[in-house]
């Protein structure tokens, strides 16, 4: 193939302006060329392979899982991408090397680079946007003398993608499975409905966020953000549109794992859209559910209690203890006020009965209750990482619901969930075992 350059030199100088000057524009004005001259050089130079003719090869091998593309004698990340045609769409960066040295010959010593790249497939599961649609409070024609509150435990919203048998055809699929329960999440969609409760607690971790831990992820757990706030999304809304006056979100220790992420670079962690500089950060769970169209409160940070009825203290909670009832107890021990938490996926009640002096200096007795309403993630051995050591999961499915009565009075109930049914005030709910989109 013939060379359009005028002589060997041109492409080196091309090479040289481009990696000096960054863009290929820039490049070709600083060598009083035309751009399209510039780029005749550049696509004869790839096409023949010369565009690496100094020593520049291009390697390939692979560890594990991973595609690995060394480049010697490139400078840049950007040039291997290019020089090494790797599709981005299908490919993902996850570790990259640059490196330089000083090599001696007979004219002294020459520069000497290399790049590394480690790459890994992007799944091959198809996504589309979910429509955000505004919701719209119902209101109750006959106005209630008690208050009502459904509390929602840890959903934890996720995925992995595993390797399964089509029924039909029988040949092996890659399939997203989830690591919620979504029998146990339609139980409390159909309560919920049925309920119409004033006020709807989401008690945090209601998505994953698995990619974004600092311990070690499984390959079949990675780049599964985003499907899981899609299918979230659309249940957070059927949800929120059953309440009457409001749903409020509590921020649990997994959704802290995208603030986390972000401390490192605190520029990025506070930016906000130009036309919205006084909402909540771009890179925020806020943000990225479209909580403000959900209307659906979020309270953060983490630990901050949320007050229900304006005695009781609820939150996601941050105490473990390994056996059913011990954590709800301990948390009773010389508390002042009826609490509920989330974060131990046990379903746990416990009460004290104490007496104290009234405003006279008699003695009144007054009843203190802890609840931890379970979890709605999936129960299945294996499938939700937990801490090492543990491997029993000792986790039941469950939901919360508090009543105030007209003379104040708080009656905390704590509904079970078994196997994707349960019954409430009479009848049985049934889930179904369904993906949701919209």
């Amino acid at each position: 193939m013939k060379t359009p350059a005028d002589s060997p030199e041109e492409l080196e100088l091309i090479k040289k302006a481009i990696e000096e000057h960054g863009t290929k524009s820039a490049a070709a004005k600083s060598l009083g060329i035309t751009n399209s001259r510039l780029h005749r050089v550049l696509s004869w130079a790839k096409k023949s392979g010369a565009l690496f003719s100094q020593g520049g090869t291009i390697k390939e091998s692979s560890e594990g899982d991973q595609r690995v593309v060394t480049g010697k004698g490139i400078r840049t990340m950007h040039q291997l991408v290019r020089s090494a045609d790797i599709d981005l769409d299908k490919w993902v960066i996850v570790k990259q090397v640059i490196n330089k040295w000083d090599q001696m010959g007979k004219d002294g010593p020459t520069e000497m680079w290399q790049v590394k790249a480690w790459l890994e497939r992007r799944p091959d599961y198809w996504l589309r946007p979910v429509k955000v649609r505004s919701v719209s409070r119902k209101k109750i024609k006959k106005p209630r003398t008690q208050k009502v509150a459904l509390i929602v435990p840890d959903s934890q919203h996720g995925f992995r993608l595993k390797s399964v048998r089509d029924k039909n055809t029988g040949k092996i699929i890659r399939q997203l499975v989830p690591m919620h329960d979504r029998k146990a999440c339609d139980v409390v969609l159909q309560i919920a409905k049925d309920l119409n409760p004033d006020e709807i607690i989401l008690l945090g971790d209601m998505v994953d966020f698995g990619g974004l831990s600092t311990f070690p992820l499984e390959s079949d757990a990675k780049y599964l953000i985003q499907p899981a706030m899609q299918e979230l999304s659309v249940w957070l809304r059927r949800l929120s549109l059953s309440c009457t006056e409001r749903c409020v979100w509590l921020e649990g220790n997994h959704e802290l794992r995208l603030f986390k992420q972000l401390e490192n670079v605190q520029e990025a962690a506070v930016l906000r859209p130009v036309d919205d500089v006084l909402g909540p950060p771009q890179l925020s769970v806020e943000r990225l559910m479209r909580l403000d169209k959900l209307k659906i409160e979020y309270k953060k940070p983490y630990g901050k209690p949320y007050w229900l009825f304006g005695d009781i203290k609820v939150h996601h909670g941050h105490v473990v203890r390994p056996k059913g009832g011990q954590t709800v107890s301990s948390i009773l021990n010389g508390a002042r006020h009826s609490q509920i938490v989330g974060h131990i996926h046990r379903r746990e009640i416990a009460c004290n009965t104490r007496t104290v002096p009234d405003s006279k200096g008699n003695d009144k007795y007054v009843t203190i209750s802890a609840m931890s309403p379970g979890t709605l993630c999936s129960l299945e051995p294996g499938l939700v990482p937990t801490g090492k050591g543990r491997p029993d999961q000792d986790w039941q499915h469950g939901l919360g619901v508090v009543i105030r009565d007209s003379e104040g009075s708080n009656h905390m109930q704590l509904i079970h969930i078994n196997n994707g049914k349960c019954i409430y005030n009479g009848k049985m709910y049934v889930g179904q075992d369904e993906g949701l989109m919209e």
